[in-house]
């Protein structure tokens, strides 16, 4: 699996103003709204009990330099050591209209870990069910916001539909926000 960025053929991301939101979560006016290729065909989740967690992934360097530019998701893993996840991208493609890049929810996408995602500090959220997770899925559809604000606002709203505990919540976000804080600023 690439980065979990996608960085087209741009040698730095630009960084993007929290403010800039785009409607459709991020896919508004983009002449594919379909996204990237997913594996859930070829590693379905199937209907027992897994872990889901919050990934943290490491800096990138020369890229990524402060604590707030860190790239998190949510996942967990399905059958045939395939991933579920499910975060924002950035979408940079010059032929779509401006903003580029912008920040884009394509849905949660199945794919096979790469580095990234085995690198990845991992925070649990907890143990949940093919019917928690799927609710995780219906409830990051009504989602508008970028990156760690964006998990963040999953999360809690997973807490209010009982999802998850909110003990969780505040575990897994306080190791979230201190993941690699030695070699980052703030």
């Amino acid at each position: 699996m690439p980065s979990p960025f996608s960085l087209g053929t741009s040698p730095k991301l630009p960084v993007m103003p929290a403010t800039q939101y785009i409607p459709e979560q991020g896919k508004y006016g983009l002449r594919n709204k379909e996204g990237p290729l997913n594996n859930d065909h070829l590693c379905p989740d199937t209907d027992v009990t897994r872990p889901v967690v919050l990934f943290v992934y490491q800096p990138i360097e020369g890229l990524i330099q402060r604590h707030r530019d860190l790239h998190w998701s949510l996942g967990w893993e399905v059958s045939n050591k395939g991933f579920r996840l499910i975060h924002i991208q950035t979408h940079n493609d010059v032929r779509d209209p401006q903003p580029i890049p912008r920040y884009v929810y394509w849905g949660a996408q199945t794919k096979t870990a790469g580095n990234a995602t085995r690198m990845a500090q991992k925070f649990l959220i907890g143990n949940l069910s093919l019917q928690q997770r799927q609710q995780i899925e219906s409830i990051a559809q009504t989602v508008e916001w970028n990156c760690q604000n964006w998990i963040d606002v999953l999360l809690r709203k997973l807490v209010e539909h009982g999802v998850i505990t909110s003990a969780a919540w505040a575990e897994a976000m306080a190791g979230a926000r201190g993941a690699y804080r030695d070699r980052l600023a703030d």
